[in-house]
């Protein structure tokens, strides 16, 4: 009893070459601290932005699979491992074994490739589920831009509803549909033209 007489050896799968992208990038939406005395929800934001050269992936080389063996002597085959295989796309570059952004923008990823979109595009408002905004390329904000929010763009800033009482920067022109209802409070600096209702 309790002597081994034989032993096998389990294969190892082989595990084919494959893009990782860095943790950092897949975080979450930070949720907040309870325990802070003061939270500046304004300037808390959901979007993952990266700056031109930061790295997106690291390529991982292709792992050789190794046989089993069963105590008889008999060789155990191995198999591929099923891997997430993901391209890299626009905006972005291969070096060695790394991937880096070649703009500054918003990082995005689906579940076959991942890039960087020079444009933000808000489905909603510029509000406190989205919180300042502050992006080299253009912006499109579907909704409206709220009271006390700041949205500064290296880009056009372009917003499909009302502009409240909101502080504005842009590199280009600002476009408002619905027009601009400053308040006596509201601020805008842009280097192209103002258009609106």
């Amino acid at each position: 009893k309790n002597i081994r007489i034989a032993r096998g050896t389990k294969p190892v799968n082989e595990v084919p070459e494959h893009l990782v992208i860095l943790d950092a990038l897949l975080q979450k939406k930070e949720e907040p601290d309870l325990d802070s005395i003061r939270i500046d929800f304004k300037n808390r934001s959901p979007f993952v932005l990266v700056k031109a050269g930061d790295e997106l992936a690291i390529l991982q080389r292709k792992k050789e699979g190794v046989l089993g063996w069963n105590v008889r002597g008999i060789a155990i085959p191995y198999t591929t491992s099923k891997i997430q295989m993901l391209k890299p796309g626009k905006n972005t570059l291969l070096k060695g074994d790394k991937v880096v952004c070649v703009c500054d923008g918003r990082f995005e990823y689906s579940e076959d490739m991942f890039y960087v979109s020079e444009v933000l595009e808000l489905t909603g408002d510029v509000d406190y589920n989205t919180g300042n905004i502050d992006f080299s390329g253009d912006v499109i904000v579907h909704g409206e831009i709220k009271d006390n929010f700041k949205v500064r763009a290296g880009g056009t800033i372009f917003c499909k509803k009302a502009m409240e009482a909101a502080e504005v920067i842009g590199g280009k022109d600002l476009v408002v549909n619905w027009g601009i209802i400053g308040k006596k409070k509201g601020r805008i600096q842009v280097k192209g033209d103002v258009t609106a209702k």
